[in-house]
């Protein structure tokens, strides 16, 4: 029970400080363009990372001690990009990866976090802060 609690409290404290957390310990934005699968994370996930999900948009990895190492989201453009519509950073996102990833002629683009702009990041916060106060009933703050 208490590794549950910590697990959600861990994914809470990522959720409300996530442009912090991006920033200050560098992580990599990778998009599968074959998989339609996008991911935050440190640069090189530990061993022990697991995903879990949490509500219906979002997974996270995981370790065994709790700690978040980064964001997972299965289908990207057919599910994520369509509910979030309204949000224009989120809108901008695909093509600024376009603009910005490095192809290296497979199905995987990488950018490094600090390329992305503040507003885009600010943009995936407020989705993500938005997604899971809904899944636990809790109002996103202002």
């Amino acid at each position: 029970m208490q590794k549950v609690i910590s697990e959600k409290q861990a994914v809470l404290t990522l959720a409300y400080n996530f442009k912090e957390i991006v920033q200050k310990n560098n992580w990599v934005t990778r998009y599968d363009k074959d998989a339609d699968a996008f991911s935050f994370t440190v640069g090189k996930l530990p061993n022990d990372a697991r995903l879990k999900y949490f509500g219906d948009e979002f997974a996270f990895y995981i370790t065994k001690n709790g700690q978040v190492k980064g964001i997972f989201i299965e289908y990207f453009k057919k599910n994520f990009v369509q509910h979030n519509k309204d949000n224009n950073q989120i809108k901008g996102l695909l093509k600024r990866m376009e603009i910005e990833g490095k192809d290296d002629g497979g199905s995987m683009l990488e950018i490094k976090s600090n390329k992305f702009t503040t507003k885009i990041i600010e943009g995936f916060e407020d989705v993500l802060e938005e997604s899971l106060a809904k899944g636990i009933n809790l109002k996103p703050a202002c």
